[in-house]
């Protein structure tokens, strides 16, 4: 115990001087349109290799980060950063790609939030639709109204909004009557049951079906075999991402992706 709380103390201090060590990176994982099969935009995933600990996984350290009080100078970076990508792929001739960008409820919650997407917008000359901002369903359970009121400036901006990882916390129909959000995002955890547990493939289905009835977009995530692909398409899910298609790229292998990906088209 002893040894794991002296780790998670050292961890933490490296969460400190992360940003500034340049030991921080981004990947991007395709987001795929169904049924037409084309890339409609790139999710942004944040990846840390410590020079002390190597790489540690997100599951680790976003927990860690915080606690610690690290998370919005973190997410911000992340925003920045995501923004500066989109205005690379706008360069590049993909403006109509979006990129989506995991924000925590401490940075939503905190003052600046607004201020903060709009500067980061401003500054990388971009269109408000160029960024996706995915929420979890732990802010639903935190400050929801102050969430709300920020949620609904965000998007009157022009921003898009997706609640990540659906069905693994506390969904309620009302919460989500409430937020404007036009993307449900299921978690890879239900789309692994598609070939083994016929109840949770059902369930997918419903939601699909549940979405469509509010006007909402389904983006299926770890997605890796062909059965599951025919499911969702035979279902009517919008979007999907997933190791059938692609892992998470470096901006340089997203690049020749999206050439390559457009090729066979």
């Amino acid at each position: 115990m002893q040894i794991a709380a002296y780790k998670k103390i050292r961890l933490i201090e490296g969460l400190r001087y992360a940003i500034a060590r340049g030991e921080f990176y981004i990947v991007y994982q395709p987001q795929i349109i169904l049924p037409q099969g084309i890339v409609g935009g790139v999710e942004a995933l944040l990846r840390w290799n410590s020079k002390e600990y190597g790489n540690v996984s997100p599951e680790v350290f976003i927990p860690l980060a915080e606690q610690a009080g690290f998370i919005n100078s973190i997410g911000n970076w992340v925003l920045m950063e995501a923004c500066s990508f989109a205005h690379r792929l706008k360069e590049n001739g993909w403006s109509d790609l979006s990129v989506a960008v995991n924000i925590s409820a401490m940075q939503v919650t905190s003052a600046d939030f607004v201020y903060i997407v709009d500067n980061a917008i401003r500054n990388a000359e971009i269109k408000p639709k160029q960024i996706e901002i995915e929420i979890t369903e732990s802010l639903l359970m935190t400050s929801l109204d102050e969430a709300l009121f920020k949620l609904e400036q965000i998007k009157a901006m022009g921003v898009s909004i997706a609640l990540d990882d659906f069905g693994t916390g506390y969904s309620s129909l009302t919460y989500l009557r409430k937020l404007p959000v036009k993307k449900l995002k299921i978690d890879k955890s239900f789309i692994d049951m598609i070939e083994t547990d016929d109840f949770g493939a059902r369930m997918i289905g419903a939601i699909i079906n549940m979405a469509k009835a509010i006007n909402m977009n389904v983006v299926a995530e770890g997605v890796e075999t062909k059965k599951q692909l025919d499911y969702l398409v035979e279902k009517g899910c919008a979007c999907v991402q997933g190791y059938l298609f692609s892992k998470p790229l470096t901006e340089a292998e997203i690049y020749k992706f999206l050439r390559d990906f457009n090729k066979d088209k």
